[in-house]
């Protein structure tokens, strides 16, 4: 599979730096997320990854309350209509000014949609 970035080479996240995280995530304003955002270990493992180009998932990345809640809402839009399982239908991309063909086209690779 061809990456389109490499970054070997950068420094790996040390322990004090992921209790930073761990302390900065602890705010309210992120509780939406699940479990993961309270556990170091897991952005240390998530930085070792991403340094070596690799894919990390992170399971739960939502609470279960609010991923269920998205899901119900995700639901209601297909059912008025106004969403597809698997992305918008066309007319909302024209209304976002985003090309979608151009969108799809780019779609392995995160450097060329940022630089949509």
């Amino acid at each position: 599979e061809a990456r389109h970035f490499d970054l070997q080479g950068m420094p790996t996240m040390s322990a004090q730096e992921a209790d930073r995280v761990l302390k900065m995530l602890s705010i309210p304003e992120f509780d939406v997320f699940g479990d993961w955002r309270s556990n170091a270990s897991v952005f240390l493992e998530l930085n070792a990854v991403m340094v070596n180009g690799g894919y990390f998932l992170l399971d739960n990345f939502l609470k279960p309350s609010i991923a269920d809640q998205l899901y119900r809402e995700m639901l209601a839009m297909v059912d008025q209509g106004k969403f597809l399982l698997g992305g918008y239908e066309p007319r909302h991309w024209n209304e976002t000014g985003v090309d979608g063909r151009t969108w799809q086209d780019a779609y392995d690779s995160p450097i060329d949609r940022c630089q949509m």
